[in-house]
């Protein structure tokens, strides 16, 4: 999916999404033959981490580091989860329900 549809689906701007690439949180897409920036599902999922993320009062920084799949190859491989970036978000995803849950659930 192209940056406009993957903006839509995960209810945040195609210039938060170029932001999040530049800090490392989301890793550089791959390129169309067009050199349009062409996105997966795996990409959704981790914005809808970091807003989840965000919505418990974590910034870009804490979520990169601690987004499922871990942190993007810019973060050092040494970082790891916080102990409170990690029982802040037990509670609230312990009330999600199991199953397929998307972005915009968030």
């Amino acid at each position: 999916m192209r940056i406009g549809e993957l903006a839509e689906q995960a209810g945040i701007s195609t210039k938060a999404i170029r932001y999040y690439e530049r800090i490392g949180i989301l890793a550089p897409p791959a390129r169309t033959t067009s050199g349009y920036r062409a996105y997966d599902q795996t990409e959704l999922g981790r914005l809808g981490f970091v807003r989840a993320a965000q919505a418990l009062g974590h910034n870009c920084a804490t979520s990169s580091s601690s987004s499922p799949g871990g942190p993007r190859p810019s973060t050092p491989s040494s970082a790891r989860p916080s102990a409170s970036v990690t029982s802040s978000l037990d509670t609230p995803l312990a009330s999600v329900p199991r199953g397929r849950v998307s972005a915009k659930d968030w």
